[in-house]
């Protein structure tokens, strides 16, 4: 399975599609906010930004081209294993600004490297993260979480925070109900279920094998 359709024209356009809504979510808000941390439990926003560019380059350009870094001491600043969110706001990050410099850097290079000749993304490509352009949708689908860290930033904002692009108004941000009232939560029984997957290839390891689990009963919205 590869992006949208199988080709380097639908991995561009996945990529374009998943970088718009990324700057949708920062352009939100004035340069302050990108720069705050709205919670302990968050990233400052330009903080995430960075990190999507970096990981690209590290996938996309290094990993797939042997590139060398374009800063390496980047790779220390945006390494989520080693900074807590919590600390982050401390580092010495990039700003809003250098930030999108960065990452419209790093997406050229690799847009550039994606249309080249030699980049096969064939089921028969030689390199494994190539094949049926897995690495690309690794890329794509890491960009889209970091979106919804984005938003769940934003709606730890609070009072102070701006409905999203593409959203839908609600009680909280108009004052009125456009849908009237919610339903109660429902209870679901619980019982066996297969959870994860031996054959999705955008699965992480730990989601690897699918086997059954016994759910106990529980509520949802």
């Amino acid at each position: 399975m590869t992006p949208a359709g199988g080709d380097k024209a639908g991995i561009a356009a996945e990529l374009d599609r998943a970088r718009a809504r990324t700057l949708a979510l920062l352009d939100a808000v004035d340069e302050a906010d990108q720069r705050a941390q709205h919670s302990p439990l968050m990233s400052p926003m330009v903080w995430d930004l960075a990190h999507i560019g970096n990981y690209e380059e590290l996938w996309l350009l290094r990993a797939i081209d042997g590139r060398p870094a374009i800063d390496e001491t980047l790779d220390d600043l945006y390494n989520a294993f080693e900074h807590p969110r919590w600390e982050r706001p401390l580092l010495p990050i990039l700003g809003p600004t250098e930030a999108r410099a960065y990452d419209a850097r790093v997406r050229a290079a690799v847009l550039d490297l994606l249309h080249d000749p030699g980049t096969d993304i064939s089921g028969d490509a030689p390199d494994r993260l190539l094949r049926h352009g897995f690495v690309y949708g690794m890329v794509i689908q890491h960009e889209h979480q970091h979106d919804e860290t984005l938003l769940a930033t934003h709606q730890l904002m609070e009072a102070r925070a701006l409905t999203p692009p593409g959203a839908v108004a609600t009680t909280a941000s108009t004052g009125c109900d456009p849908i009237g009232p919610l339903p109660e939560m429902v209870r679901v029984d619980g019982g066996p279920s297969s959870m994860g997957t031996s054959h999705d290839p955008w699965a992480y390891d730990n989601e690897r094998e699918a086997h059954e689990v016994e759910l106990a009963p529980f509520h949802i919205d």
